[in-house]
Parts: C-alpha cells; sequence; structure tokens
C-alpha cells in the first residue's frame, strides 16, 4: 500500500544551491472518461511547447516511479498516437515543475503563438546564471473516475430511503463496498488540497446531462472533512479551483462552445489555436440555459456557492489539440485531431495540448501569492 503524502510546506523553502522551492498538494478530479489521465500524460508536452514572452516551463520527477508514469504516459500520445487507458486504481503522482524565468533574449526573436516575443535560449552558460528560476513540487493523486460516482455511497441492493425512515440519531453514511478506502483517501487527498484541477466533460453532460451525480457526493463530503478541519473560509471552501472545459478539440463541443462565424475566424490564426477563459464559462452557462434538466447548472451553482470567486478560472482545454494541416492552418471543416477506424480509436496528427499547462501554472502561481500574503490555502 502507498503511504498517504505528507501534508506541504506551506510555503517557499530554497533547496541548497537550488532556486526557490514551493510544494502544492493539487488534486485532479472528473468522472469517468472525462480526460485525466490524458490530461497528465499531455502536461510533459505542453510544457515543452509553451514559448511565453520570458518563461519557459519543463516537467520532471525525483521519483523512479512517477517519472516512468510521466514517459509512459507521453509515449502513449506521441510515438503509439493513442490516448491512454484509464486509470484502474489510486495513483500518487510526485512530479517537479521546473520554470525559468529568461534574463535577456536574442535580438532577431519573433513573434510566436502565445502572442508575446519569442523566448529563445541564452547561448552561454554565463548567460543562464543571469536566469531566474523556479521549483515547484507538485503531489498528485490520480483516481478511477468511478469514484466519484454518487452510487458509490450506498449500498446498491439497498431499498430507497422513504422520508419517514430517516433516522436522525445515526452517524454519518460512510462509503460501502470495497471501495470504501480508495473513497476515503481520495476525499481526504481533496480535502487538504491547496489546489484542485476539475475536468468538466461537455460532451458526456450535452449526451447524458449526468454531471453533479459525478461531482456532488465527493464535493459535500470534501467540504465536510475540510469544515472539521477548521480550514473553511467563513462559509467557503479554501482551495484555488481550475475548471477545465474539457475536449474542446471535438466538433460536438467547440460547436456548442462557439458560433460557426466565429469558429470559420479561428482560420486565421498562426500556430497552435488558443480558446480563451470566456469561452469556455461561456459553453457552461449554455449547458445551464439549453439543458435545465441536467447537471451542469447545480454544478455551476455549486461552484459559485462553495468556492471564492477569485480563486475560480474557467479553461477551456484539449489534451490532444486541434488538427494543424501541412500549411500551419487551422481547416474550421475538418479540425477533429481524433480518428475513430478499423484500428479503433487514434490521434490523427501532432499533439499540441490548449491549456493543460496554464491551469496548473495558474494555481501555483495564486496559491503562492496567498501564501505570500498570509491568506489561508
Amino acid at each position: 500500500m502507498v503511504t498517504p503524502p505528507s501534508r506541504p510546506r506551506p510555503g517557499p523553502g530554497p533547496k541548497p544551491g537550488g532556486p526557490p522551492s514551493y510544494d502544492f498538494r493539487l488534486g485532479l478530479w472528473g468522472s469517468s472518461g472525462s480526460g485525466k489521465t490524458t490530461y497528465l500524460g499531455a502536461l510533459a508536452l505542453a510544457a515543452d511547447q509553451a514559448r511565453g514572452r520570458s518563461v519557459t516551463w519543463t516537467l520532471t520527477s525525483r521519483h523512479t516511479d512517477a517519472l516512468s508514469v510521466l514517459t509512459e504516459l507521453t509515449h502513449d500520445l506521441t510515438v503509439r498516437q493513442r490516448f491512454p487507458a484509464p486509470t484502474q486504481s489510486i495513483t500518487e503522482l510526485k512530479w517537479s515543475l521546473l520554470g525559468e524565468r529568461l534574463a535577456s533574449r536574442p535580438a532577431n526573436s519573433s513573434k510566436n503563438s502565445w502572442g508575446g516575443r519569442g523566448a529563445g535560449r541564452p547561448a552561454t552558460p554565463q548567460a543562464a546564471a543571469g536566469n531566474q528560476s523556479i521549483e515547484i513540487n507538485l503531489e498528485l493523486l490520480e483516481a478511477p473516475g468511478y469514484l466519484v460516482d454518487d452510487n458509490k455511497w450506498r449500498d446498491p441492493d439497498e431499498d430507497p430511503l422513504e422520508f419517514d425512515d430517516l433516522d436522525f440519531d445515526a452517524p454519518e453514511p460512510e462509503p460501502t463496498g470495497g471501495m470504501a478506502g480508495d473513497i476515503a483517501r481520495l476525499v481526504d487527498h481533496l480535502a487538504r488540497c491547496n489546489g484542485i484541477i476539475y475536468l468538466f466533460d461537455p460532451e458526456r453532460e450535452d449526451r447524458d446531462g449526468d454531471a453533479f451525480r459525478h461531482f456532488n457526493a465527493t464535493l459535500t463530503e470534501v467540504q465536510a472533512r475540510t469544515f472539521r478541519d477548521g480550514r473553511m473560509i467563513g462559509a467557503r471552501l479554501p482551495h484555488h479551483f481550475a475548471v477545465c472545459v474539457t475536449k474542446m478539440d471535438t466538433p460536438a463541443v467547440l460547436e456548442l462552445a462557439m458560433t460557426r462565424q466565429e469558429i470559420e475566424q479561428l482560420r486565421e490564426s498562426n500556430g497552435p489555436i488558443k480558446l480563451g477563459s470566456e469561452i469556455a464559462e461561456g459553453l457552461v452557462d449554455r449547458l445551464c440555459r439549453e439543458r435545465p434538466k441536467g447537471g451542469a447548472r447545480h454544478v455551476r451553482d455549486a461552484i459559485d456557492n462553495r468556492f471564492l470567486p477569485e480563486r475560480v478560472r474557467y479553461f477551456a482545454t484539449s489534451a490532444v489539440g486541434f488538427w494543424i494541416g501541412p500549411d500551419g492552418k487551422f481547416d474550421p471543416a475538418g479540425y477533429e485531431n481524433v480518428l475513430v477506424d478499423g484500428a479503433g480509436v487514434r490521434i490523427r496528427g501532432s499533439v499540441r495540448p490548449m491549456n493543460v499547462l496554464e491551469p496548473l501554472v495558474w494555481l501555483a502561481e495564486c496559491i503562492r501569492k496567498a501564501q505570500r500574503a498570509g491568506l489561508p490555502t
């Protein structure tokens, strides 16, 4: 059995001879099929492809097992061109995100797809010595999506309770079955996290309308545990919360999020497509309006009510990104980067993650600022 991770340090702790170091516990949460494993596999690729104004990132680990998972997931996406197999058991991952703020840029650096100047890399060790570095140590717990199904919190063979059957003096119900320990471990981890990456699957919600079923019980337990631990901020949870609206590369999702005219305009984009937070939040709002019997409205209400608004942000996310043709342009008539053929489901072309690294970096920066200000996290 894997020993549960220890509580992270509350603030920066520079290692001798190394860059400033921050230890964060982050939770990865989502229903079955929301893409948690694929998201993790795309993280290293997203870091390699990030071209900011002055910061570069890389993902690594000091732990052999965690490094092997990272390598295998990335290999699935790029070499095998397939999606990683869904997680079947709880997996503890300790990864490190290394950032470097470059002190100088080459004079001939050109504008890149992020809208900034190309960062470039210093040509000499002397130039590199002037850069500012940061090390963000991440404790991630990847859990199977079926653990967050509301049905796991009751005995499936038990008759549904009637109002007159309720015993108000009875102890709180506990999860039943052999997975009770896994559910308790997941709740414990999420409750003690500094930040949570929540994967919201709009394709499944549009089809099945069951997002709240996979959200409610876990959130209720996390809130109760946080309350018992005395970590609530008033009536709100202390977590920073990144909502990743996934599968934005699929037509069923993109055409819910954007008009045909807006999709056509993406043809003019240079380089990989990057959609803003307003697209993701607008899609959730549309599902709330147009699917009143679904779960999106309840999920949105719970997020708005239980988290501090300044600690919540939405991201339009795709682990594999859009198909970009040989001309380097987005094709509104054929942009899906996934194919289904005789060999099954496979990735069509190069993997270009969209808003995969950004939620993690946003969480780390927000948590660091809150800790510096002496605020609870």
